[in-house]
């Protein structure tokens, strides 16, 4: 059992908000559960005397995010959905090569969809285009977060945006009895359904991740060990 934290900002006011991180043996598993909420007086002080160096806000509005357009593996037709809708695409403070736009069989074996990082308004959620179509019932939206949310501080005087999408082949995605375990835990004593198709892995940089597998109309966090 480990903790992790992630600062979240109220007010101007930094705070940290605790997560509890499942793992197996090999430290691969993060289930989200929140547990408390501090706020950090020490902390305070310090931001306010370091304004530049804490400044939340400040680095929110500075995360790159990119024009639709840059993505040439895109089809034309989700470029042209995503600039008409006025969303940009969040780039993470580690890869310098454009990301968080990926293709899989997300939905069932043999169709190819795309799923992207979408922000707008200053919060991302992960927008799924089925066999590749924008029409309204194509795209599926999944785990809306403020961008602000997936902030970190990256070294001396930095904070960098973390949060980062990954398509899993669906070869990956077998479960151990470890992971058959924690899938108990969340579920029941049902069995996971078969694996016919890929899974989507949304990640905090350096913090940990989730696999999310879509099942029988439903998105089910999928355990899996590396």
């Amino acid at each position: 059992m480990a903790e992790a934290e992630k600062v979240h900002v109220f007010n101007n006011v930094p705070l940290l908000l605790f997560y509890t991180h499942c793992y197996t043996g090999k430290e691969a598993h993060m289930r989200k559960f929140f547990l408390i909420l501090l706020f950090l007086f020490p902390f305070q002080v310090f931001a306010e005397n370091n304004e530049n160096i804490w400044d939340w806000n400040k680095a929110n509005l500075e995360v790159n995010r990119l024009s639709p357009e840059i993505f040439n593996i895109l089809p034309k037709k989700i470029q042209n959905y995503l600039k008409s809708n006025n969303y940009l695409i969040p780039q993470t403070y580690d890869e310098k090569k454009p990301h968080n736009v990926i293709s899989g069989q997300f939905i069932k074996e043999g169709q190819k969809d795309w799923a992207v990082l979408a922000s707008k308004n200053f919060s991302s959620s992960i927008l799924i285009f089925l066999n590749s179509n924008t029409g309204k019932e194509n795209i599926i939206e999944i785990l809306p977060e403020k961008d602000i949310n997936y902030l970190q501080v990256i070294g001396e005087n930095k904070i960098g945006f973390s949060r980062r999408i990954l398509s899993v082949n669906k070869d990956k995605l077998a479960m151990d009895e470890n992971d058959l375990s924690y899938y108990h835990q969340e579920y029941g004593d049902e069995n996971p359904p078969p694996v016919t198709h890929d899974g989507i892995c949304d990640s905090f940089v350096d913090k940990g991740s989730v696999i999310y597998y879509y099942y029988n109309g439903k998105w089910l966090r999928w355990f899996v060990s590396d």
